[in-house]
């Protein structure tokens, strides 16, 4: 369900410290929707804001 809300937002990100618990079935994966860590989603943001 997080997934399905997350898609239906347009998010960009999922963050979240269990990522585990959501990898993206085949049915329901989309390439724009990334499920990071809060520490790799702050890698990726402080990279593409320098």
């Amino acid at each position: 369900m997080v997934i399905e809300l997350a898609r239906a937002g347009s998010s960009e990100f999922l963050i979240t410290r269990n990522t585990k618990d959501f990898t993206i079935d085949t049915d329901l994966r989309n390439d724009d929707l990334r499920i990071v860590t809060p520490t790799e989603f702050m890698q990726i943001w402080r990279s593409s804001h320098e």
